[in-house]
């Protein structure tokens, strides 16, 4: 048996879990404790969780890392989409910067596609 740290964020308004193995930059893989991919820079980005039975064509787990800035801390959020995060760019809250650095994150859980076949998912702490 394999058990693998499940991060957690958010897609389409809806918390998704995923499993992060590489990062092409050595600062964010030794904070990750993730394997340093360099290679990975070179990839494209295509951040649409799968599921079960996918037919996206273009899902890929290689996501590339945007960073975002709140232009006035104190009223920091978490966003939970990608239009959140655009409609808060509109707005001025936030600022947006597209980085080279690729991470790879495969997803393990969604609300609409349920969990990885035959995956047992634990939180931290949760010794079943």
């Amino acid at each position: 048996m394999v058990e693998l740290p499940v991060v957690s964020a958010w897609y389409a308004g809806h918390r998704v879990l995923y499993v992060q193995t590489e990062a092409s930059d050595a600062g964010v893989a030794a904070q990750q404790q993730v394997n340093y991919v360099p290679g990975l820079a070179n990839a494209l980005d295509a951040p649409t969780p799968a599921r079960p039975g996918n037919t996206n064509a273009n899902y890929s787990p290689l996501w590339q890392v945007s960073t975002v800035t709140w232009a006035n801390p104190r009223v920091a959020r978490t966003l939970h989409s990608g239009a959140e995060v655009l409609a808060a760019k509109a707005a001025s809250w936030v600022t947006l910067n597209k980085t080279r650095i690729v991470v790879n994150c495969s997803v393990m859980h969604s609300v609409k596609g349920g969990a990885f076949p035959n995956a047992k998912l634990k939180t931290q702490g949760d010794d079943r």
